[in-house]
């Protein structure tokens, strides 16, 4: 299985060297150096105060973040406006990310929150913040 997208990632938020705040699915963390803070495992005032406590971070989401409502809302408020500073796109995933769906079902008649995951569509997006 090619997991490109997040070796590439955490290959350019390590050659970026600033603190990183993320929301990604495992494959991401198995590639990363120095863990970031993860988006899921902590509150929004967490989240708040660690992001206003450096000049600059960086958020990491990939279609993940689409599960977690409160943790979407959150980045959502802290990406404000600002336009992904580099994209990249997953072009493949685990067949066991989709264990248990009904292949006879397309992927795209699925709900999102069930399988944000879309092939072809989907994006490790990074911003910087501020």
């Amino acid at each position: 299985m090619r997991t490109d997208a997040y070796r590439q990632a955490a290959a350019y938020v390590r050659s970026a060297g600033r603190p990183v705040i993320s929301q990604l699915s495992r494959n991401y963390y198995f590639y990363e150096a120095t863990p970031s803070v993860e988006m899921r495992f902590h509150t929004g005032s967490e989240l708040e105060k660690t992001l206003r406590s450096l000049p600059t971070t960086m958020l990491v989401v990939d279609p993940i973040v689409e599960r977690l409502p409160e943790t979407q809302a959150w980045f959502d408020a802290a990406r404000g406006e600002r336009v992904p500073k580099r994209l990249f796109p997953i072009e493949m995933y685990e067949p066991v990310y989709y264990q248990g769906f009904d292949p006879a079902i397309p992927l795209n008649s699925m709900p999102r929150l069930i399988a944000p995951f879309r092939p072809g569509e989907s994006v490790i997006a990074v911003y910087q913040v501020p």
